[in-house]
């Protein structure tokens, strides 16, 4: 029993930071690779509910090592807030208060308004959490700011993965450090930013988005026209008329002037017939013939 709340506990935290500062409007710019930081968040996450807390610890930790001097994609930086706060609980449970504060530092500075709720965490970890905000935001005088603009106007604008608004937009009040700006627009590649805050810095960043490759439409629109058209068939992407003998109203015309030959034909002889017996008259029904089944 006691075994089975644990993991249903650990599914429901991680899942809540997973969540946290992501809205759902917010598309990445590239798929998830398997050395993504998303990935290791998934796998720590198992290793979590295995009760397996160092391993999951030391994957996270050089999963972040390993970006530290890397340039971020948009993917990755919506990671970036959950998987701090996570080891920083993983440290704590190793005992490992000193890291775990260093790691719930990191998350205070990269999203001031993170809050750790007392449903998903015990008064410990909370705790620790609320020291490193005092000890960051100690340097609230001297936080600084950034200016974003963008061209096209418009785009969502992420600081260090967490929406704030859209393009032209001002980021006050930010924490001292580096910081990385993405911008995100339906139509264009995702743009990513780093800004290195100083004391009492006014900043301002200029995106201009470039516009995603367009997609090869000849092939699609060739072929929706011919999906359009029953005249139409395809040959290695290309469109071939269909012969005229290959066509249904070919038969349908066909059959109709058959069997209108047929019967005007028997009128004809009967009436011929009857002229050479006498001159009576007689009336002659013409059938039109029925067309069943598929003619090829």
């Amino acid at each position: 029993m006691a075994s089975t709340f644990k993991r249903l506990l650990a599914g429901s935290l991680i899942a809540s930071l997973l969540m946290a500062g992501q809205p759902l409007s917010a598309e990445p710019s590239s798929p998830l690779t398997e050395n993504s930081l998303k990935g290791a968040i998934d796998e720590a996450q198992s290793l979590y509910e295995n009760f397996e807390f160092e391993q999951a610890r030391n994957l996270l930790r050089e999963a972040l090592s390993s970006l530290s001097g890397q340039e971020l994609n948009h993917t990755d930086l919506l990671s970036l807030v959950p998987a701090y706060t996570l080891l920083g609980l993983l440290q704590h449970i190793n005992g490992e208060n000193a890291d775990s504060l260093q790691a719930f530092e990191e998350v205070a500075r990269l999203s001031p308004s993170t809050i750790l709720s007392e449903n998903d965490y015990s008064p410990t970890v909370r705790q620790i959490f609320q020291k490193a905000q005092e000890k960051v935001f100690s340097h609230r005088d001297e936080f600084g700011s950034v200016q974003i603009s963008s061209r096209p106007k418009g785009a969502q604008v992420f600081l260090n993965g967490q929406l704030k608004g859209k393009s032209p937009l001002g980021l006050e009040s930010l924490p001292l450090g580096p910081h990385r700006v993405s911008l995100v627009k339906e139509g264009f590649k995702a743009e990513v930013h780093r800004v290195e805050v100083s004391p009492h810095s006014s900043l301002k960043v200029s995106f201009r988005l470039e516009k995603e490759a367009p997609i090869d439409t000849h092939l699609s629109s060739d072929t929706n026209f011919i999906q359009d058209s029953p005249k139409m068939d395809v040959v290695e992407g290309r469109s071939i008329r269909k012969p005229f003998w290959r066509r249904p109203l070919f038969w349908i015309i066909a059959g109709i002037a058959v069997g209108t030959g047929t019967g005007v034909g028997l009128a004809l002889s009967q009436g011929g017939d009857d002229s050479a017996g006498g001159g009576g008259s007689s009336s002659v029904q013409v059938q039109t013939p029925v067309l069943g089944g598929s003619l090829r």
